[in-house]
């Protein structure tokens, strides 16, 4: 007949309750950490309720314009002090000061603007360049070769006050959200300094000195001084090159990577605003060469120019509710709920002074059986069967007194593996008394209770 109690018996741990208010307050001050952790950071502020998509990518338009004619932006060469005339035999010409050139955006925007990036020049150096006559692009041989000429410098005047209007979106893969900087629906956005400390500039923004930056937005207009005042770089200060020479940056040109970074806002993480980061990539300059061809097929003019290039690149996340994600947030925090209990159980066993009584009640430690693991098969099985059968009913050889303490139990079952290795019989009287079990047994039974053993008395089988 099938056993079916012992078939679909139920296996679960036997708990120890330890009476110290001790324990318990570490143990609930543990949980409660836990429950924070999980509660305010894990849901709350990192809202592991949601399924989240990093952005990799979206739309980004760029323009630009100079300083209007008029504005305290545009400033005549007499009032910037990089600018000197040509003709001025005291202008002593360095990194410092050149004469200058006005150019509109479409000169000195160059390369043309991409969905990435924009470069605003700050230095050209002009080459003319000639070719024998007879050369030209349709007719060039091996014998064609482009001759220098004297060469200048000029620096581009105001091309800090020149202004860039930024245009861009987002829209998720996975997650149905969108978010624009233009039109009716733009999203809220700011500019902060490279440590993202300081906030420079917010949108909407009603006050700004630019058209069209409040609610019916057409476009962040930031100007090239700003982004260089969220970089703390003044574009004169003079150091010093690779080489040693002084140079700075309106003469060398420079790198500003611009983060746009989306974050959600709000408990439910329902909003969306975005930050524009720049920063400074440090010692690290730009140029770029551009070939103009005058109005003889064998002229040219070959504009070698430095920088203040912009690169946009966006960031952040966009995020929808998930149960999955809350389920497995929650089945993390769990886990997390077991280590309150193996902080306390260290703390129970190796620090607080009254560790060896918390091990006497929560520690059970078997008799070494290596004496039995040489026996051969047959005599175990034999040994063993008499053991089952005294052990039966608290009968027979073994008797418990005041057995309720199941480290008695234990003991007697310890007394009863020691039968296996040695001829000799073991009474094994057990009781307890102030939290402590005394036994009357062979102490060398109960080695690790020597200490506790009294009146050892074994008999006759």
């Amino acid at each position: 007949m099938v056993d079916w109690n012992s078939l679909l018996a139920y296996n679960t741990v036997k708990v120890v309750k330890v009476r110290d208010w001790r324990l318990g307050s570490m143990h609930y001050l543990f949980q409660l950490c836990i429950f924070l952790y999980v509660v305010c950071y894990a849901v709350v502020l990192e809202r592991g309720f949601m399924f989240k998509e990093q952005i990799v990518g979206g739309s980004v338009t760029l323009n630009s314009l100079p300083p209007f004619p008029g504005s305290a932006q545009k400033k005549n060469a007499s009032e910037l002090t990089y600018c000197c005339d040509e003709g001025d035999n005291t202008c002593v010409q360095n990194v410092s000061v050149l004469p200058c050139i006005y150019w509109d955006n479409l000169q000195a925007e160059y390369p043309p603007a991409s969905n990435v990036e924009m470069a605003i020049s700050t230095r050209v150096t002009v080459t003319p360049q000639t070719a024998p006559d007879g050369c030209s692009w349709s007719s060039w041989d091996e014998s064609c070769e482009w001759t220098n000429g004297a060469a200048q410098d000029l620096f581009v005047a105001n091309a800090e006050s020149f202004t860039i209007r930024i245009r861009h979106g987002v829209h998720g893969q996975q997650v149905n959200k969108e978010g624009l900087s233009t039109g009716p629906h733009a999203i809220p956005g700011r500019l902060v300094d490279s440590d993202g400390d300081a906030v420079l500039r917010t949108w909407p923004d009603n006050d700004a000195p630019y058209p069209n930056q409040g609610a019916e937005r057409s476009g962040d207009i930031i100007s090239v001084a700003e982004f260089l005042t969220a970089v703390d770089l003044d574009m004169d200060t003079v150091t010093t090159d690779s080489d040693g020479d002084p140079t700075n940056a309106r003469y060398d040109g420079i790198n500003i990577l611009v983060s746009i970074n989306y974050e959600m806002t709000g408990v439910s993480g329902s909003g969306l605003q975005y930050t524009y980061i720049p920063r400074l990539l440090s010692d690290l300059e730009y140029k770029i060469e551009e070939p103009q061809i005058l109005g003889s097929a064998n002229e040219r003019e070959i504009l070698n120019r430095h920088a203040v290039r912009l690169i946009f690149v966006q960031t952040g996340e966009l995020g929808s509710f998930d149960f999955t994600s809350l389920l497995i947030t929650m089945v993390t925090a769990l886990g997390l709920l077991a280590v309150a209990n193996t902080l306390t159980n260290l703390m129970m066993a190796n620090v607080l002074d009254m560790r060896d009584l918390y091990k006497w009640h929560t520690m059970e430690v078997s008799e070494d059986i290596s004496a039995v693991a040489k026996m051969d098969p047959a005599t175990f099985k034999t040994k063993m069967d008499v053991v089952k059968h005294e052990l039966k009913a608290g009968s027979g050889r073994f008797k418990s007194i005041s057995a309720s303490s199941s480290k008695v139990i234990h003991a007697i079952r310890i007394c009863a593996m020691h039968l296996l290795s040695t001829p000799t019989s073991l009474l094994c009287i057990g009781s307890t008394h102030q939290g402590f079990i005394e036994l009357q047994c062979d102490c060398q039974c109960f080695w690790y209770l020597r200490d506790k053993c009294r009146n050892c008395v074994p008999f006759a089988a």
